[in-house]
């Protein structure tokens, strides 16, 4: 049986979400709990290297967890942060151990829309992270205005990873979706950052599509632990 590692700690309760819904995934494919090392390193010192555009340091601090997952005996890995994934390429070809990619687990999984609106982090909307991925598949994407990235960016950093859940707050990002929804033809929104399903867990809304891409990595994860 493979060990996964987990890259976690970027933000605490998308890391718990994680493991439980590898446990849950693996048991229900196959009977038994996996094999999970967790390495939780400090969330806030990489949002201080994303926020200066320090790549280099991002891929150095990532780097060195996955080296330690491979020392407590992991034989492939995931960064439990969308965020994270902004320096994939340069983790990757520096990696240890093969590792899940949550692009391509997003880009393989995303199904029912043909145009998404992106929630996520300043990092990950900016970089259009899943864009090009989910335009190969036929999936269109359209940002939030700057004023909303700034909004859904700080709901994220002020309360979500710090296991903060308010009502009114999922009020504004579903209202900021129904505008994309009538002003720009969306008809999904991709929950581009890993602690945002925990605020809106449902997978309708307001006649959309929500897609969670946590889950469409986890799944793919654990379909790799068991290949």
């Amino acid at each position: 049986m493979s060990t996964l590692g987990i890259v976690g700690g970027i933000g605490p309760p998308s890391t718990v979400a994680y493991y439980r819904t590898i446990v849950d995934l693996h048991r229900g494919r196959c009977g038994r709990p996996p094999r999970v090392v967790i390495d939780s390193i400090d969330g806030d010192e990489l949002v201080e290297h994303l926020a200066a555009g320090d790549r280099h340091a991002v891929t150095t601090m990532l780097v060195g967890a996955l080296d330690q997952l491979a020392r407590a005996g992991a034989d492939l890995a995931l960064l439990a942060s969308a965020s994270a994934h902004t320096a994939y390429d340069e983790v990757r070809s520096a990696s240890p151990l093969p590792l899940v990619g949550i692009v391509e687990a997003t880009a393989a999984g995303a199904v029912g829309c043909s145009r998404v609106g992106i929630f996520g982090t300043r990092f990950t909307m900016r970089a259009d992270l899943f864009g090009p991925a989910l335009a190969a598949e036929g999936i269109a994407t359209v940002a939030p205005s700057p004023q909303e990235q700034e909004a859904i960016d700080r709901v994220y950093f002020d309360e979500l990873v710090g296991g903060r859940f308010r009502p009114e707050s999922r009020d504004a990002l579903r209202a900021i979706a129904v505008r994309l929804r009538d002003e720009s033809g969306v008809d999904g929104i991709l929950l581009a950052g890993t602690e945002l399903p925990l605020l809106l867990p449902e997978t309708r809304y307001d006649d959309l599509v929500y897609l969670d891409v946590a889950r469409l990595h986890a799944e793919a994860a654990v379909e790799a632990m068991l290949d």
